[in-house]
């Protein structure tokens, strides 16, 4: 499992594509990392004093709520995302001729960093236990979250497209729309709670 996380972080794309194309000897099943490191999250964010929606500066009840249901089914948010994901990806890089499967594989790969990264936050937010630098600390890892989206999703297609600006303006569009269509949607749904 470390040996995935370690690879994972230092050449994402070429994991995901080697797992893909059946090099699984060394590399653990992402659903069962994914469950691992959603379990960890989920124990750490219900114990910590440091919660993700302490450096929110917008609505902090639809924060709240979001964090609500992140604290209590995250096993929930993280895999349903991962549908919108694959199919954002599915879409942007036909070309590529993989099939939809394994854009769901390279997407639960992707979230089982963004898993990681997210629970890194929040020890560090629980360590740190200052808001101002926290603000800041949330905003350099959401940063992170996009660059390493961007990365993995841009590294495991390099090989099938010539025009990498092209190439890197479609993974940074697979990481971004699925998120901001589900921001929308989730600020109607809000909405018309309230």
């Amino acid at each position: 499992m470390f040996t995935t996380l370690a690879s994972l972080f230092t050449r994402p794309g070429h994991t995901v594509r080697e797992y893909v194309e059946g090099k699984r000897v060394e590399i653990t099943n992402p659903l069962s990392l994914l469950v691992v490191v959603v379990l960890a999250f989920g124990f750490l964010e219900h114990y910590a004093d440091y919660h993700l929606m302490d450096v929110v500066s917008g609505d902090r009840e639809l924060a709240r709520n979001l964090e609500h249901l992140l604290a209590e089914h995250p096993k929930i948010f993280y895999i349903s995302m991962i549908p919108f994901y694959a199919v954002i990806s599915f879409l942007l890089f036909r070309r590529a001729g993989h099939n939809f499967a394994e854009h769901i594989i390279m997407n639960v790969f992707r979230s089982v960093v963004l898993v990681v990264l997210t629970v890194i936050h929040l020890v560090t937010g629980a360590l740190v236990n200052n808001l101002a630098v926290m603000v800041w600390v949330s905003r350099a890892f959401s940063i992170m979250g996009v660059v390493y989206g961007t990365w993995l999703i841009y590294q495991y297609f390099s090989p099938f497209y010539r025009n990498k600006l092209l190439l890197l303006l479609r993974a940074l569009t697979a990481y971004l729309l699925p998120f901001v269509l589900f921001v929308f949607g989730w600020v109607i749904v809000e909405a018309a709670k309230g």
